[in-house]
């Protein structure tokens, strides 16, 4: 699992799959309904603030933040923060974790042009339903729905046994038991603290 997020993470290609079976090279299989990570960003920029210490004159030694991420002066050029869902349930259950991207210069301006921006990322899980098909022995898959749960629980008494399920609109229900999503989670903090 660790290798599929690294390659996920940093590889340019596709993961190696393993090859169906299609004796003719053209193929049509059966939607399926998999348990997958799903990730998704908004600008958050409209929550930026400002922040200078009471006695400082100097806009230059003033920072940014928003929703509990900071660039510590207008110098800082780029900040991630991450978040991780608490057990006494302050976001879905089902994230793995938030991601706050902020930084000062535009990402498509020229350098030493302050133009802040903030944008917010979850990765969580979710269920999707892929239509595959074969053609000229290519494996060509399409990711036709996404279903998530953003359901919040509070998971501090439940003794391992809170497992994220998502059902989808096909009455598919997939999950991933507490155990598991806590030991990824776990993993993904040390990967990006």
């Amino acid at each position: 699992m660790k290798s599929a997020v690294f390659h996920g993470l940093f590889s340019e290609s596709g993961l190696a799959q393993p090859k169906p079976i299609c004796p003719t090279g053209n193929c049509t299989y059966p939607p399926l309904t998999t348990l997958a990570t799903c990730s998704t960003c908004v600008d958050i920029r409209s929550v930026m603030m400002q922040y200078c210490a009471e006695d400082d004159t100097d806009a230059s030694k003033c920072g940014w933040q928003a929703m509990g991420a900071k660039l510590q002066s207008s110098n800082d050029a780029f900040s991630m923060t991450t978040f991780i869902p608490s057990k006494s349930g302050n976001m879905p259950h089902s994230n793995i974790m938030k991601f706050i991207f902020m930084g000062t210069e535009s990402r498509n301006g020229t350098a030493g042009d302050l133009q802040p921006w903030a944008t917010q990322c979850t990765l969580e899980y979710c269920a999707q339903t892929i239509n595959s098909t074969m053609v000229n022995g290519e494996l060509i898959e399409v990711v036709t729905s996404e279903t998530r749960n953003t359901t919040v629980i509070d998971t501090t008494n439940s003794m391992g046994k809170a497992k994220i399920a998502i059902m989808t609109p096909d009455n598919t229900s997939v999950f991933i038991s507490e155990p598991a999503a806590l030991g990824i989670q776990s993993w993904f903090t040390t990967q990006m603290p």
